[in-house]
């Protein structure tokens, strides 16, 4: 599955993509808003994990550029935040996040939510929210 992984810290985007990639995943990561959308528009991934502190145009800004051009909407969109939920959304922005993933989190609870969003698309049915993480 394609995999395009979002956020400020390119350390933590790296560890994850090593860890995407050796489960099957191709993965590509980009640290600011430009950079992913650069990565969009060069191919639509299946998945888009995007963190919210993520530079340059920001997640909510990526968000609606998406919303503007169907052709670059990903399957699934999953929400990386220590503490963003859905309801704190723009109303505007709320109908591309499948899943949120809370810091901190388990590297399989990251599979799991890709694995999960995978199924949900696969299958015809509507995205469901779902919030994890939050490892102690």
């Amino acid at each position: 599955m394609r995999v395009l992984i979002t956020g400020a810290d390119e350390t933590f985007l790296e560890i994850l993509q090593s860890y995407l990639w050796d489960r099957g995943h191709e993965t590509e990561i980009a640290t600011t808003g430009l950079e992913c959308m650069a990565i969009v528009r060069e191919f639509v991934p299946e998945v888009l994990v995007l963190g919210d502190e993520l530079l340059w145009g920001g997640c909510d800004g990526v968000l609606a550029l998406m919303g503007e051009s169907f052709a670059l909407v990903p399957k699934s969109v999953i929400l990386i935040s220590e503490n963003r939920h859905y309801r704190s959304l723009p109303l505007g922005l709320r109908w591309s996040i499948v899943k949120i993933l809370h810091k901190p989190f388990r590297l399989g609870d990251l599979t799991a939510c890709i694995d999960d969003a995978n199924r949900t698309t696969k299958s015809g049915r509507a995205p469901y929210h779902w919030t994890a993480g939050a490892h102690h």
